[in-house]
């Protein structure tokens, strides 16, 4: 379905409401202020591969149209065997994840929102309450590895309530279903979700 067709849908997509917005994009600031993340002066490491992914010892190259930040930051992309595990694991698309975690965060852990939300996936507590009772298990959002595997989940959880239309799951990944069964997508998250998913080409291998 065409983004503009799937955007008007809106509430009607879904059926079902789960946690409030968990906390997206504007606002973020790290660690409580307005300043951006801290840099990293860290180099690849010895052989490494820019934008490629871990596979059994190998390191093939992904899409070379991945964010030239992203490029920078080393400990960032040591995140990519995370986030292939995390899509094999729960069926969602893995460029799509690293696209919507990139938009949310820029793959940092210590970015935190005004409204509370944190790490890579910007996960309120409400959201990681409800996805540690999907997966039944006890994650910390606080550790970039469990917080992009809480990320995965509930987009996975979101993409099925959508029945599979991912506009529809984004854009309640990130104003939050009951919001967007209530009252449509706003204005604001349409540009949201045409970032994402103009995102999600870039990081496609």
């Amino acid at each position: 379905m065409a983004l503009a067709v799937a955007l008007q849908l809106g509430h009607a997509g879904f059926r079902a409401a789960v946690p409030a917005r968990h906390g997206a994009n504007p606002g973020l600031t790290v660690a409580g202020s307005r300043r951006p993340a801290r840099r990293s002066r860290g180099r690849l490491p010895a052989g490494a591969t820019v934008g490629a992914r871990r596979r059994g010892g190998r390191r093939p190259r992904v899409s070379p149209r991945i964010p030239a930040r992203l490029r920078a930051h080393p400990e960032r992309l040591a995140l990519l065997p995370d986030f292939t595990r995390t899509a094999a694991a729960t069926g969602v698309p893995s460029e799509l994840l690293e696209a919507l975690a990139w938009q949310e965060s820029g793959w940092q852990d210590n970015v935190v929102s005004r409204d509370g939300a944190v790490g890579v996936g910007q996960l309120l507590p409400v959201t990681v309450s409800f996805t540690n009772g999907l997966l039944k298990q006890s994650l910390d959002p606080a550790h970039p590895k469990e917080n992009i595997r809480l990320a995965g989940r509930y987009l996975s959880y979101l993409l099925g309530r959508a029945g599979g239309n991912e506009a529809l799951a984004v854009a309640a990944y990130g104003q939050g279903l009951a919001s967007v069964q209530r009252s449509g997508i706003h204005p604001g998250t349409r540009q949201y979700v045409a970032d994402v998913l103009a995102l999600r080409d870039r990081f496609a291998a």
